[in-house]
């Protein structure tokens, strides 16, 4: 049986951060490291507007990302609004050797896109998919509950998903903007590329 167990966004950043320590020094940069203006991505998330959702699996996965982006619900006014389409299947995995199938997939697909609220233009959308297996058992009762799980899962794995997919586009966002160094001299109107006179 699969087993859901709900993790709060702070020690999720807190584990992101721990992990990427031993990578900096590798030329690796965390998504939420300090040097990444970690304040800009965390207030550009919690000015995203969830749309509804239809269906139960919908009001799941709009719980999940409010938790995720904006966990504090500090009600400040949104600037953003995200709006997502989910996408559910079933199909089977295993079948035993009377013909019945044992094991089944559960498959669940969002594709979203978010919009700025103040030109009502599209700047981010994509897609996120993810499968989650669980058992066909004797009892109704237990299958339903197996899939209820599975279900659970494929929806706070896909919220992971566009979680990172919008903070890595906001983290982007605020990255200050690089320049090329000035040329070596350049005294009277001549420059001089790295080489001395």
């Amino acid at each position: 049986m699969l087993w859901f167990k709900s993790i709060s966004r702070g020690f999720a950043l807190s584990s992101v951060v721990l992990a990427s320590l031993g990578l900096s020094a590798c030329g690796f940069t965390p998504l939420y490291g300090q040097q990444n203006n970690t304040a800009q991505v965390l207030a550009a998330l919690d000015s995203i507007s969830i749309a509804r959702i239809p269906d139960r699996v919908g009001q799941m996965m709009r719980l999940e990302l409010q938790h995720r982006l904006s966990p504090k619900a500090s009600g400040q006014a949104a600037q953003y609004k995200l709006e997502v389409t989910l996408s559910e299947g079933i199909a089977s995995l295993a079948v035993n050797q009377s013909a019945f199938v044992t094991r089944s997939n559960l498959h669940l697909t969002a594709s979203y896109q978010l919009m700025r609220l103040s030109d009502n233009a599209i700047i981010l959308s994509g897609s996120a998919r993810t499968v989650a297996s669980y058992n066909i058992l004797s009892s109704d009762f237990a299958t339903l509950t197996a899939r209820a799980n599975a279900r659970k899962l494929a929806v706070v794995d896909v919220a992971k998903i566009l979680q990172t997919h919008i903070a890595a586009h906001f983290k982007t966002a605020a990255r200050p903007v690089s320049r090329s160094p000035a040329p070596y001299g350049g005294q009277n109107g001549k420059i001089n590329y790295g080489y001395p006179n």
